[in-house]
C-alpha cells in the first residue's frame, strides 16, 4: 500500500506536468497564429482596433471563461452562440460595443496585448497573453517566491511584407 501511494504521487505529478505543458503549448500555438494574422492585417492596412479584434478572436479558444451573458440572461453564451457572434464582433465600431458582443476572461486588464509597427514594409506584429499557471511546481521543490507573479506570459511575433503602400500611391 505504501508503494502504491508513492507511485500514485509520482504519477499525479507527471500528469499535472504534462497537462500544464499541453495547455501552455496550445496557448503558444494560438498566440503565434494571432501574431501572423495581425501582421497580415497590418500589412494590408488595418488599424489598431481591427488588429485587436483579430488577435482576440485568434486566441479565443484559450481566452478563459466567457464573460458575455447569454441573450436569455441564464448564464454565459454557449459555444455555438459565441461563434455566431464573430461576424458582429468584427463589424463593431468601438471598444464598448465589441466588449458587449464578445468578452473573455483573458481579454481583460491587458492580459492580451497587441503591438504592430506602422507604415513601411516589413510589418512586425507581436501578440502577448498573460495567463495563470495551472500548477506551480515550486511547491514541490520548496522554492516558493510569494512576490512572484502567478501568471505566465506567452508571446509571439511575426513579420510580413507590406505591399499596400505601393497600390495607394
Amino acid at each position: 500500500m505504501v508503494e502504491t501511494t508513492i507511485a500514485l504521487i509520482f504519477v499525479l505529478i507527471v500528469f499535472l506536468a504534462l497537462f500544464n505543458l499541453a495547455d501552455l503549448t496550445r496557448s503558444k500555438l494560438l498566440v503565434e497564429n494571432a501574431a501572423v494574422k495581425c501582421a497580415r492585417a497590418r500589412a494590408v492596412g488595418y488599424n489598431d482596433f481591427m488588429l485587436r479584434k483579430i488577435a482576440r478572436l485568434a486566441t479565443m479558444p484559450a481566452a478563459g471563461r466567457c464573460l458575455t451573458p447569454s441573450d436569455d440572461g441564464a448564464g454565459t453564451l454557449s459555444r455555438s452562440d459565441r461563434y455566431n457572434r464573430i461576424g458582429d464582433y468584427l463589424m463593431s465600431e468601438y471598444d464598448e460595443q465589441a466588449d458587449a458582443i464578445l468578452d473573455f476572461e483573458y481579454w481583460q486588464n491587458g492580459d492580451t496585448a497587441i503591438s504592430a509597427t506602422e507604415g513601411s514594409s516589413p510589418v512586425r506584429a507581436t501578440v502577448s497573453q498573460r495567463r495563470p499557471r495551472l500548477f506551480d511546481f515550486g511547491v514541490l521543490t520548496g522554492v516558493v517566491n510569494p512576490d512572484a507573479d502567478d501568471r505566465a506570459t506567452i508571446s509571439a511575433s511575426s513579420t510580413q511584407e507590406a505591399h499596400y503602400p505601393d497600390y495607394l500611391q
